[in-house]
């Protein structure tokens, strides 16, 4: 008995016949096929009589005997809203009652149809719950499909599991059998079945159907719904499946339909609504914003994001014995495309390179766009011959492919760094060789591959830098930095410090002092740098709050130095406002130094760092200035207090002719757009006397002062103010 019938109470029915009657002997339900499914609960009826009764046809009478009694049976028919035959109802009354008392039989046989009416009526009714039961069933599992399908990501490796876990929901929450999520260019291909699929997903079938469809999506981006054969022959689809399914394109940015969602239903089960093609079309939308987290909107390659998170998962693991190479690419003077033939063409062109590098370098590793016009490679389990190999043979179909708009031919040329990948080493070193590697290419000229291979000097170094890598990080684990500094001084006044410049030591396990010249550059070279210079800016902080007490009666500025990498940290801007805001020491009293060849190569980040700090009311220094000359220009765009002269010029200001005239013009450019001067690596009267001869303003070096503990020049203030 389907569901809206046994949810009817008979009973009460066959009660109220009774009362019209007392001739009625019982009332059965039969099914479709003459079963019983219902008789009265009181019913005196043999079962012979009632199978016998049952069985009986569909006309409005029919007629039984019993063993005491002549039975007969008036039919009714329980019909469905789309008049489908669901069952009958058989009223039985004994014959010998109906002679006995003289019933009217006419007016018995209307009750019986009013009262199948009612239970017809009833029957509807309860058909139409169930299926809104059923219905708002289906709902509530569309809903937790989408409120199980994150599209909220943070990395890459998180964006796979979540489109694999869109198409495990889909098996879970709907009722199909098939679920296939497939985008060929990024490398996506998530396939799930229910547990009573019958076919697999191996199956030419469904191989066949993918890939029909992959071509209609890709080359007409269209949702469609195939519940038939019909359905597939109006859409002109050349399939030989009977599956059920609906298919929607996964276009991602740029309008290109780069793949297919697809939910397959086996041939019995019922057809795809609107409903649920507009359901599919919910959870491709979250696809594509998964997969634009991941990838490179323009081409269609690994964003830069992804691509630096798969490189460390790489390096990190330290099991692998493996070969693998970073390969940097740049375009030559993409810039003169853009000049001549607008932006479009010079996107037109990075998406063909894309294309070109795909489809030579995808299959021997990760491929992805940086920026711009730079894009990377990582080649796994290859030596330095197919390392090279893979280059040339990228570099000459580009070469040779060329480039057309409007038609008019570019010649494309490109330059490429290679590196070996170190295992071990942090994915910012590897990507700094490789920017290196690239950046020698194009100093060579054009259409340069560049190689950096390992020595064993190399080899030696390496292993040299890591071992100091270790050191640095115990280092700052167990707080075993010390903080030095070195006053700065009036040329004209020369009898106490003006500035102190904050300096850096480290100590060893048994306490003794490391020179910065040992540690620094295996900081520089694997990014330990910003870690660092937080460190101080933290330590300086705390020992000038500390003893700001006798500090705030001296007119002194504390200056710390910024690494370039620093500068570079997306974070650290954010850290140094929220230090100087917490700061308990003025922060006129504090002053920040720069190098100026980390300056000049980070000068987008720089100028939104030292804007950011110089609100603040900080000074800042440029430190190390003349061995770039001819960036004089960015001066007048950043807020620079004062000019540091690079101690090269300093050192041999006496003797050379050349490093004075230098010295000199470097004095009055600085005059002109009003920053004062400082002198470094003063090492005696004699250098002394020509500077103030030229004017400079402040002097450092070991001929005034030699760096010393912080917590020494504080106690000699101290006693200088209890004095």
């Amino acid at each position: 008995m389907d569901m809206p019938l046994s949810a009817i109470a008979f009973e009460k029915y066959y009660t109220v016949l009774v009362a019209c009657s007392p001739a009625v002997a019982g009332l059965i339900v039969c099914g479709a096929q003459g079963q019983p499914l219902w008789v009265n609960s009181d019913c005196q009826l043999s079962g012979s009589s009632i199978e016998a009764l049952a069985q009986t046809g569909a006309s409005t009478t029919s007629c039984v005997a019993g063993a005491t009694h002549e039975y007969q049976a008036f039919h009714q028919q329980i019909d469905a809203h789309s008049d489908v035959r669901i069952a009958r109802l058989l009223l039985v009354v004994s014959t010998t009652s109906l002679q006995q008392r003289d019933v009217f039989t006419p007016s018995l046989e209307q009750a019986f149809a009013s009262i199948a009416e009612l239970i017809r009526h009833e029957y509807q009714l309860h058909d139409e719950i169930d299926s809104l039961a059923t219905e708002l069933a289906e709902r509530y599992e569309e809903l937790n499909l989408i409120y199980h399908t994150d599209d909220q990501i943070g990395d890459f490796s998180t964006g796979q599991k979540a489109l694999q876990n869109i198409v495990e929901q889909c098996i879970k929450h709907l009722d199909i059998d098939m679920a296939i999520l497939e985008v060929p260019n990024r490398g996506i291909c998530f396939i799930e079945s229910s547990s009573d699929c019958s076919v697999a997903a191996s199956a030419d079938s469904i191989q066949s159907l993918r890939q029909a469809l992959l071509a209609r999506m890709q080359s007409e981006p269209q949702a469609l719904t195939v519940n038939s054969a019909n359905d597939a022959r109006q859409l002109q689809l050349a399939i030989s499946t009977e599956h059920k399914f609906v298919c929607s394109p996964v276009v991602v940015g740029d309008n290109r339909a780069c793949g297919a969602f697809v939910l397959l239903k086996e041939p019995g089960k019922s057809a795809f609504n609107a409903g649920q093609r507009n359901l599919l079309g919910v959870l491709e939308r979250k696809v594509a914003k998964i997969i634009q987290q991941s990838y490179d909107k323009l081409t269609g390659l690994l964003n830069w994001a992804s691509f630096q998170q798969l490189l460390g998962a790489v390096l990190d693991n330290s099991a692998r014995r493996q070969d693998d190479w970073l390969l940097m690419l740049d375009v030559n003077q993409l810039h003169v495309l853009n000049d001549l033939g607008g932006l479009q063409a010079g996107d037109a062109l990075l998406i063909e390179i894309a294309d070109l590098l795909h489809a030579t370098l995808a299959s021997r590793g990760i491929v992805a766009r940086q920026n711009g016009d730079v894009f990377v490679a990582l080649l796994r389990d290859c030596d330095v011959t197919q390392a090279e190999l893979l280059a040339r043979e990228l570099q000459r179909g580009i070469n040779e492919r060329g480039f057309t708009w409007n038609n008019d031919a570019f010649r494309i040329n490109i330059n490429m760094g290679i590196v070996p990948v170190q295992h071990g080493a942090g994915a910012k070193a590897v990507i700094s060789a490789a920017e290196h590697a690239l950046a020698v290419a194009g100093e060579k000229g054009v259409n340069r591959i560049e190689i950096h291979k390992v020595s064993d000097d190399d080899t030696s170094a390496r292993k040299n830098r890591v071992a100091w890598v270790n050191r640095i990080n115990e280092a700052l684990r167990h707080d075993r930095f010390d903080l030095h500094c070195q006053a700065i001084y009036r040329t004209t006044s020369r009898s106490a410090a003006h500035h102190y410049e904050i300096l850096i030591r480290m100590r060893d396990a048994q306490g003794g002092f490391v020179a910065p010249g040992n540690f620094i550059p295996a900081a520089e070279y694997y990014q330990l740098m910003p870690e660092i210079d937080r460190w101080v800016i933290q330590k300086v902080l705390q020992v000038l709050h500390d003893e700001w007490e006798t500090l705030r009666h001296f007119p002194h500025s504390w200056a710390i130095n910024l690494s370039g990498q620093t500068m570079s940290d997306p974070d650290f801007k954010a850290f140094i406002i929220g230090a100087l805001e917490n700061s308990k020491v003025p922060t006129e009293r504090l002053s920040f130094e720069v190098t100026e060849t980390a300056t000049v190569e980070r000068l987008a980040d720089a100028r939104q760092l030292l804007n950011a700090i110089k609100a603040f009311g900080c000074d800042i220094y440029l430190d190390d200035f003349g061995t770039g000359l001819s960036s004089f220009n960015y001066l007048k765009s950043l807020p620079f207090d004062y000019l540091k002269i690079d101690g090269s010029f300093i050192k041999k200001i006496t003797e050379d002719p050349v490093s004075e005239a230098m010295v000199v013009a470097i004095k009055d450019m600085a005059q002109v757009v009003g920053l004062q001067t400082v002198a470094e690596f003063v090492e005696n009267q004699e250098i002394i006397d020509c500077l103030e001869g030229i004017g400079i303003d402040y002097l450092q070096g070991y001929g005034l002062h030699a760096p010393e503990s912080i917590h020494n020049v504080i106690s000699g203030l101290k006693s200088l103010r209890a004095g």
